[in-house]
This record gives structure tokens, C-alpha cells and sequence, in this order.
């Protein structure tokens, strides 16, 4: 690349630098630019800037249960059938250990 082996930040001693700190110089200039970004918007006041959160939450009950009986048997339907099929789930692999 451009007339020399290896990567184009290795050119020399001279003009070489780490990638370490290139990434550090570039996480600097992000965190002032947000920092010099929120004070032009918001104002350059000497307040503390205090990590505070408010959460705000209203819990409301939207119901117990089924809607109708149809959904209740759904639901016990299903169950059933849920244990049912650990059931033969477990007999199987008792029965595939005892007869190899």
C-alpha cells in the first residue's frame, strides 16, 4: 500500500502511532463534542449535573383469568395436554436406557 509493506499507520517511526491511541484521542474528542454539543443547546450553567432518573408509573389491574369459559377449558386443555406429553417424554427415555 503506497509503496511500503504493512499497514498504512507503520509507515515509519517517525509518523507511526498506535492504534490504542488513536482510539483513544477519538473517544476524547466524542465525549468533549457531546459535552460542548449539550452545553451550546441547553445553556453553560455552573449546576451540578446530577445522574438522576425519573420514572414515572402508573400500574393499572387489567384483569384475573379467563375472559369466558370456553377460554378456562382452552387452557386446562392445553395443560393436559402438556403433561401428557411429558409423561411419554419421560417413559421414553426410561425405557431407551433400560433396553439398549
Amino acid at each position: 500500500m503506497l509503496g511500503f509493506g504493512g499497514h498504512f499507520a507503520t509507515k515509519s517511526r517517525r509518523y507511526s502511532t498506535t492504534h490504542t491511541r488513536l482510539r483513544a484521542e477519538r473517544r476524547t474528542w466524542r465525549r468533549t463534542s457531546r459535552t460542548d454539543h449539550w452545553r451550546r443547546h441547553h445553556g453553560d450553567d455552573d449546576q451540578d449535573l446530577d445522574d438522576t432518573t425519573l420514572v414515572v408509573c402508573r400500574l393499572t389491574l387489567a384483569g384475573i383469568g379467563w375472559n369466558s369459559t370456553a377460554d378456562a377449558q382452552l387452557a386446562a386443555d392445553a395443560a393436559a395436554r402438556a403433561r401428557e406429553h411429558r409423561a411419554l417424554a419421560r417413559e421414553e427415555r426410561t425405557t431407551s436406557k433400560e433396553n439398549p
